[in-house]
């Protein structure tokens, strides 16, 4: 039984010698570190120095490339890290002269290596793990001024951790009890590796920051360094390493802090994301800051730089996605900013990161451009349509109603003009905005169809006016509401020639749609200034309406009695003085040339009044004087070379009245050399009420023959062509007979005053020979 006993505790002894003997050789491994490291260190140098791939290669002389801008701090960051490498190896010189029984590295008995010896290598292990975690500490606590210590830790750690990697390995085939303890030993080192590992995540999580500060940019090389030996550790592993994939954890802690930066943006804004778009110039600071200060510092094959773009992307992708599905009920303007700002993040992410667009997938709004243009565009025509009305009922309403006197002493205008205005500028300027060219191309026409339905509009709504003023015999203040209406029409033409075009054709780069907008704008113009122009004749007409009385007493037995040259000019003047402060000194112009026009109209109609009787010579002297008085009249606002030329038609027919049977044929022959249209049975008719030539057969006979010599006219219409040839053609209502008036007065004068505004849109000039017939 004793020998039993003793036989059992014999083995006992023999497990527990077995035991100690076997943690011994497993944790020689780490006796060989305490050697290893130094040697190991100076190695990986001398075999970096012979690569061209050392630290200092690292910094600017291989590897990695620097940009230009990083090129004035390259001496002082080479010098940062330079420390790093002498730190490292001096560092690690006083550590080992600590063991100085690793230094010798004896030949152990095994089978009498004891607990205390265990002990002691496992205490000093841990003593250099502490130190290593006091200067983890002491980094994390300044990591923009002591980045010279994170090489130098990583590569302390590297060296433990293939110890501790070769220990476990050589243990693989241990029992259990013995796994346990290496793990037991081992912990401060795993604990302090876990450590040292979400630092580098710390590290990584704040790039920007460190970014921004140069002096921190040179963690962010330690970081890179770091990242990239654990990678190449990785490809060259060996049974005894984990694969750690640093660049993978890297890049997926990158890509969850730009979710971060994006969800802290986005929840400053929750209830109204779309007022995002004017901040979210963070995204190009960043990728900016990635260019210039982060990318220089990894390797090429990182990608760094396309790596974030794609990441920011993704992010505006989503985002854009999750505003267009939530936001139902996006207005104009809204639209109008989010393509604008989707155009101009392509331009800036192109030409600032130089990438091609056909990286940046998928596409941002997935391609539905068009579908909101489309949708842009129906809103806007909504939009304008329910302006118009409002705009345009408001002032109809205020040109029909007349509410109250106009401001004589300026120029005058209706209510709704520059609101209308106003409101097109906006639309354009949000199209501009955009920085599209359809969808300004879209929005001008839209404008323009708006502003041509209020042209037509008005052209109805001044007609209506008139047939009211004909049949209640005159409208108070009627004039003077037509004068502002012709001065808004004006300022309308004028903004889009001046204005619209000015600004508009600088910015469109397609030769296509500048000139389909520049043919809406042109058409939009001259309709303004057509109801310009049937205003203007509507005017006159009105002001001539008045002297209808003393027209007609003209060349009648009244006629030599009374004076009622005297009567029409200062009804005419007084006409033009009160209207002159308050209408556009343009149409002013234009007003004194309908008025003329319609005078020179009016009096050669005269001329063939019913009661019309010519006595010669009195009749002649009449003519002569009634002609002085006119002319001196109009002298006061157009030249006197004007004048001549507008009234020449009367001095024909003054010299033609006073014709004979000897010289009607050369009197004939010089008026209708001169105005080929006028109608021989005007003259006729006129001829006729000459008391010496009454019933003259000789002198119908030699005119007719040269009408039939001459044969039918050609040419371009004379003042003749607006004649009415005698009272059956001036016959009919008295509404049809004042239309056809405005009519022919608006047309003799519409190419002529649109020529007239083109020669002179910014200043009053009048070409001195100018005929608006």
């Amino acid at each position: 039984m004793e020998s039993i006993v003793s036989t059992e505790d014999e083995k006992k002894d023999v497990n527990k010698k077995a035991h100690k003997t076997n943690i011994t050789k497993l944790l020689k491994s780490y006796d060989l570190f305490k050697v290893k490291i130094n040697v190991k260190f100076r190695f990986e140098k001398d075999t970096l120095v012979k690569k061209g791939s050392n630290i200092r290669a690292y910094l600017g002389l291989g590897r990695f490339s620097h940009s230009g801008k990083h090129g004035k701090q390259k001496d002082s960051e080479k010098e940062s890290m330079q420390k790093i490498i002498h730190s490292t190896s001096n560092q690690q010189q006083p550590t080992i002269n600590h063991f100085p029984k690793i230094n010798k590295v004896p030949q152990i008995n095994h089978n009498n290596v004891g607990t205390q010896e265990i002990q002691l290598q496992v205490q000093e292990m841990h003593q250099f793990i502490n130190r290593l975690w006091h200067s983890l500490k002491l980094h994390r606590q300044n990591s923009s001024s002591s980045a010279d210590n994170l090489l130098l830790i990583h590569s302390q750690l590297s060296a433990l951790e293939a110890s501790r990697d070769n220990t476990m390995h050589e243990a693989k085939f241990a029992s259990r009890d013995v796994i346990s303890v290496l793990q037991l030993y081992f912990k401060p080192l795993d604990d302090l590796l876990q450590d040292f590992t979400c630092y580098l995540w710390e590290l990584t999580r704040n790039i920007f920051t460190l970014a921004s500060n140069s002096h921190a940019k040179t963690v962010i090389k330690s970081l890179a360094r770091i990242i990239w030996l654990e990678e190449e550790m990785d490809v060259q592993m060996n049974e005894t390493r984990i694969t750690k994939s640093y660049k993978n954890n890297f890049f997926s802690i990158l890509n969850n802090t730009i979710l971060e930066r994006f969800e802290l943006f986005l929840s400053k804004v929750k209830d109204a994301p779309l007022t995002l778009l004017d901040k979210l110039d963070f995204i190009y600071n960043d990728l900016n800051l990635v260019k210039d200060e982060i990318e220089p510092l990894f390797p090429s094959h990182y990608n760094i730089r396309l790596f974030f773009v794609q990441e920011y992307h993704d992010q505006v992708y989503i985002w854009l996605n999750d505003v267009m599905q939530t936001d139902l009920t996006l207005d104009a303007g809204t639209i109008f900013d989010l393509i604008r700002w989707v155009r101009q993040y392509y331009l800036k992410i192109v030409s600032d990161m130089n990438i091609s667009q056909d990286l940046l997938e998928p596409e941002l709004l997935d391609g539905r451009e068009h579908e909101l243009i489309d949708y842009l565009l129906s809103i806007m025509r909504n939009k304008f349509q329910e302006w118009k009305n409002n705009l345009i009922g408001s002032d109809i309403k205020e040109f029909v109603e007349r509410p109250y006197e106009l401001d004589a002493n300026k120029v005058t205008g209706l209510s709704g003009t520059p609101v209308l205005l106003s409101m097109i500028n906006q639309q354009i300027d949000l199209a501009i905005m955009s920085t599209h060219e359809k969808i300004l191309a879209d929005v001008v026409k839209e404008c323009c169809t708006v502003m041509i339905d209020i042209q037509q509009t008005w052209m109805i709504v001044l007609e209506s006016e008139v047939r009211l003023y004909i049949e209640e015999k005159g409208e108070p203040r009627l004039l003077e509401y037509i004068v502002a209406l012709a001065n808004d029409e004006y300022l309308c033409a004028d903004h889009v020639d001046e204005k619209l075009k000015t600004k508009l054709e600088p910015l469109f780069k397609s030769k296509e749609y500048w000139d389909s907008v520049n043919v809406e704008l042109c058409h939009v113009r001259d309709g303004f200034l057509d109801v310009v122009t049937n205003a203007i004749s509507t005017a006159s007409c009105i002001v001539f309406n008045d002297l209808k009385k003393p027209f007609r007493e003209m060349h009648t037995s009244q006629w030599y009695k009374a004076d009622p040259i005297s009567v029409i000019t200062v009804t005419i003047e007084d006409y033009l003085n009160h209207i002159k402060s308050c209408l556009n000194s343009h149409l002013f112009a234009m007003m004194i040339d309908t008025m003329i026009q319609k005078f020179v109209i009016a009096y050669i109609e005269s001329m063939r009044n019913k009661n019309a009787k010519y006595r010669t010579p009195q009749c002649l002297d009449h003519m002569r004087k009634d002609i002085r008085v006119a002319e001196n009249f109009f002298m006061q606002y157009i030249k006197h070379d004007e004048i001549n030329r507008q009234f020449d038609p009367i001095h024909k027919l003054h010299n033609f009245l006073n014709t004979s049977r000897e010289v009607v044929h050369i009197d004939y022959y010089a008026l209708k050399t001169s105005y080929g249209d006028v109608s021989r049975k005007f003259l006729k008719n006129i001829l006729s009420k000459r008391y010496d030539l009454i019933t003259s057969r000789n002198i119908n006979k030699i005119t007719k023959s040269k009408e039939l010599e001459y044969g039918k006219y050609t040419g371009e219409p004379t003042i003749f062509s607006m004649i009415k040839v005698n009272d059956e053609d001036a016959s009919g209502e008295q509404l049809d007979r004042f239309k056809g008036e405005v009519q022919q007065l608006s047309n003799g004068f519409k190419d002529g005053f649109k020529d007239l505004y083109y020669k002179c849109k910014t200043k009053l000039h009048r070409p001195e020979s100018y005929q608006f017939y």
